[in-house]
């Protein structure tokens, strides 16, 4: 077993996880203590072939999440300054 190789149901009940709450890498990371390179990861490797339905939703939540990257970074800095003044 590769050293970042995780249960298939592990895997699995993050993706649920993460499509039932919207929730970003970083908020997983957080929430399950995993790396959230490797969450990527693993979120996209395991189910591409396996549960294509699930593989579907999770990429379209990555790409959502991805697409508002730029927007969440500049509204925390926007809120850190005002916070500051």
């Amino acid at each position: 077993m590769a050293r970042n190789s995780y249960d298939y149901e592990v895997v699995r009940g993050i993706a649920i996880y993460m499509i039932e709450n919207g929730s970003t890498l970083r908020k997983l990371e957080a929430k399950f203590k995993i790396p959230k390179s490797t969450i990527h990861k693993q979120l996209l490797t395991r189910f591409k072939e396996d549960d294509h339905v699930t593989f579907t939703k999770v990429k379209e939540l990555l790409e959502k999440n991805k697409s508002e990257r730029a927007y969440r970074g500049g509204e925390s800095t926007r809120q850190k300054f005002i916070n500051i003044h």
